[in-house]
Parts: structure tokens; sequence; C-alpha cells
């Protein structure tokens, strides 16, 4: 992402929360997070040394059923889709956020978006080199099934708050000092 053309606002992971709150409608939004990728542990040499930085763009403040429905209804299928409840933590009302509180009592916050397209880089945490998916195909988990019954599934992701570096959103540019560390730390081999 490029802030050349947008106002750029550096965020505690605080901040990203609480605007986040404030935004109620559906909007587009691009990001640049840095996330831990699902690997299995045994005998995986990859595990422990491996970090992916996920861009994405696509949209929030969506409703999950309509989104389903209305792909479906461009396949010629019929629009039936009733999402399940979330299996994991409380979607907040009118805003993209999830809040989850572990076993412990720790609260996390999640983004929730809708995604429209997405590149995974996968990246040395020591050397910040490239490593292709190719290498780490045999230790990734398989894609998971849906019930959505559609050709072209609709994808969803939850980022932690605090693995986001960056969000573009309605012309602004907002960098999360904690998120945008890490990921120049991952660039840079420091990770």
């Amino acid at each position: 992402m490029t802030a050349s053309l947008a106002l750029m606002l550096k965020l505690t992971n605080t901040q990203l929360i609480n605007r986040l709150k404030k935004t109620e409608e559906c909007t587009f939004i691009s990001l640049r997070a840095v996330v831990e990728p699902e690997m299995r542990k045994t005998c995986n040499p990859f595990h422990g040394r491996v970090l992916k930085v996920v861009t994405a763009a696509g949209s929030i403040n969506f409703r999950y059923s309509r989104v389903v429905n209305s792909q479906r209804i461009r396949e010629g299928k019929p629009a039936d889709f009733k999402a399940k409840m979330r299996q994991w933590g409380e979607k907040l009302d009118d805003c993209p956020l999830i809040k989850h509180v572990n076993a412990w009592g720790r609260v996390s916050y999640y983004l929730d978006i809708k995604i429209q397209s997405r590149v995974d880089q996968y990246r040395d945490i020591e050397t910040g080199r490239l490593i292709t998916k190719d290498q780490l195909l045999q230790w990734l988990p398989p894609h998971q099934k849906t019930r959505q019954g559609l050709n072209r599934v609709v994808s969803l992701r939850d980022f932690r708050i605090d693995r986001i570096a960056e969000i573009k959103i309605n012309g602004e540019v907002w960098q999360v000092r904690s998120g945008f560390a890490k990921l120049e730390r991952l660039l840079k081999g420091t990770a």
C-alpha cells in the first residue's frame, strides 16, 4: 500500500479498535497483516521459523447470509443459506469487530472481513527471505469444506488486531504501530 495519495494515521491497537467500533457501514478496505501460518508441527522444519504477510482487500460490516445468498443467486441456486451461530467470539453490534475472551480471561479483538482478493507471502523470520508455498505445502492444512454450496466460495477471515500492520479505508491509511513494526522487522529478517 502506498500512502502518497491518502492521509496516513499512525495508531495504537486501542486507537484502531476505537476507530473500528465507529465504523458501522459496509465499507471496502485493504490491509496488510503479519500472521503465524497454520501448519502441522510434527517433524516440520519450518514450524516456528515462518511468518505470513497477508495483503488482502475486501469488505467489512457485511451480512454473511446475504452475501452467500447473493452468490447462490448468481450461480442459479436457491437463496436458502442460513448462517450458523459463530463458534467462537462475540460479534460486536454495528461494527466489524469480534471480541474473544480466552480460557484465562484475556480479551482479544479481531477484524472480520469478507475477502475479495488476497496474496500471501511466507517469510523466514531470521532472514526475511521469501519461502514459496510449494516448500510449505506438505505442512499446510487442507482447505476446509464449507456448507455454502457454491462454486465460488465466499471467503471470510478474522485478523487479530495486534497482527494488522496497515488498513486503507475511506481514503485514509491507518498504520498500526505494533503490527507495522513487526512487518518491518520481518522484512529485514529480524522478527
